[in-house]
């Protein structure tokens, strides 16, 4: 009886020791067999890590987050830093042309070109205000020389033509300043004046226009003929107004005459009259 006694307490004592060890150990080290009270066989089961140890805290994924909007933050800031250096970097160093050093460039060229048209307008009313006076003075000149007012000269680019030519020496045969004959001018000068192309010689230009027997039905701008030679004709001039016309004269050149002179009314032949029109003094060229 004694002996099983002290059989029993020793096995309470051994449990009881085991138990206390089983609590205190670190239950990641063993592995355990664990019956169910019901009887069911023992299940093994490795006892892992203590996940809540490792579970990240609420805090813990608050301070992640502030992380990584920090490095967001900071990329931010030096894509910024990279983009502000690339504008403001020097143009030289970025192979660019500095706009701003530009400007000024561009408003000189700017203000050139403006100076250059003004100079243009002003040079074109300077040669329009010299044009015209040469054209009063030629009208004062002429109205005087034919015995007519100024104001009853109105084509201005008639007198003005006869003035560019006054005085040109008489030439058989000849078409320029150097030296004219009668037809080559008067063809010139319908030309120029009037916008009409006369055939060359004085015969052809007879037999190409209405004849006007007397010179006192002649107007302005009418052929003049005259019979130098005999019995054909072989002069020609342009009728002017006051029994005034001007002519190629073999005598005196490119000048004006009257009809009431004996030599010019002794071979008077008729005049002729050719459709025309008055060009404005921008049209015509008036140089010999």
């Amino acid at each position: 009886m004694g002996k099983h006694l002290f059989l029993c307490v020793s096995a309470c004592f051994l449990f009881s020791s085991y138990d206390s060890d089983s609590q205190t150990a670190n239950p990641a080290s063993y592995n355990l067999q664990i019956r169910s009270n019901t009887g069911q066989p023992a299940i093994t089961t490795t006892l892992l890590p203590d996940v809540k140890n490792k579970k990240p805290e609420t805090s813990d994924i608050t301070e992640v987050k502030k992380n990584a909007e920090n490095v967001a933050s900071v990329s931010d800031r030096q894509q910024g830093a990279l983009t502000n250096a690339a504008q403001t970097k020097a143009p030289e160093e970025m192979n660019l042309p500095d706009v701003k050093d530009s400007i000024p460039v561009i408003s000189r060229a700017n203000d050139s070109l403006q100076n250059k048209e003004n100079g243009k307008d002003e040079l074109n009313e300077a040669d329009q205000a010299a044009a015209e006076e040469e054209v009063n003075n030629a009208i004062t000149k002429y109205a005087q020389q034919i015995g007519v007012e100024p104001y009853d000269i109105t084509n201005y680019p008639l007198y003005h033509f006869i003035d560019g030519w006054y005085g040109i020496q008489y030439k058989w045969g000849g078409t320029d300043s150097g030296g004219i004959d009668c037809s080559a001018f008067s063809q010139k000068l319908y030309g120029r004046v009037f916008g009409v192309e006369l055939l060359r010689t004085t015969r052809e230009q007879h037999r190409h226009c209405e004849h006007i027997r007397h010179s006192e039905d002649a107007s302005e701008g009418d052929l003049v003929f005259f019979r130098i030679h005999h019995f054909r004709i072989s002069h020609v001039g342009v009728y002017l107004a006051n029994g005034y016309f001007v002519n190629a004269s073999s005598s005196y050149g490119v000048t004006i005459s009257s009809l009431n002179d004996k030599y010019w009314r002794r071979r008077y032949a008729g005049c002729g009259r050719i459709s025309k029109e008055v060009k404005s003094i921008s049209e015509s060229d008036f140089t010999p």
